[in-house]
């Protein structure tokens, strides 16, 4: 009998994201490692998580995720001007299109794009670089416990 994902299930999957552009943004395939995570902890995005209830090892599915239900829209009072010194250390040369990881209170690490450096100072966008986007995700349940 095999187990079914539920509320506090620990799941290990493979999952390969794909934007609407055909991009792919995200693949546990190609590093060869899959992710783990403990259901309802918040370690997913709702719509991925919610997507994977009641599946079982060795089930495959299409989940599609919406911006609201994935990183969000874009909210433009997040794009700011930063100080080149309050950037992390040892980033020395931004350049448009950078991503970086910041250190948020707390200790959480969030990614921010770099938009552009202008007169000494650097415009980030504190948005998720995934946010605004739908993402379809191919994905590949390895075990459930």
């Amino acid at each position: 009998m095999s187990s079914r994902v539920g509320a506090s299930s620990t799941v290990t999957f493979h999952l390969e994201g794909v934007d609407e552009h055909g991009a792919v943004v995200d693949s546990t395939f190609d590093a060869g490692k899959p992710l783990t995570v403990v259901m309802g902890t918040g370690a997913l995005m709702k719509g991925l998580e919610s997507a994977l209830f009641g599946m079982e090892a060795g089930e495959q599915n299409s989940v599609v995720v919406r911006p609201e239900d994935g990183y969000g829209q874009r909210d433009e009072t997040l794009v700011r001007d930063v100080e080149p010194a309050r950037l992390p250390k040892g980033y020395s040369r931004p350049a448009a299109g950078d991503v970086l990881q910041i250190e948020l209170d707390g200790g959480q690490q969030r990614p921010v794009t770099v938009l552009g450096v202008e007169r000494g100072r650097v415009l980030i966008d504190f948005n998720h670089p995934l946010c605004g986007r739908t993402i379809t995700y191919a994905v590949t349940i390895v075990s459930v416990d």
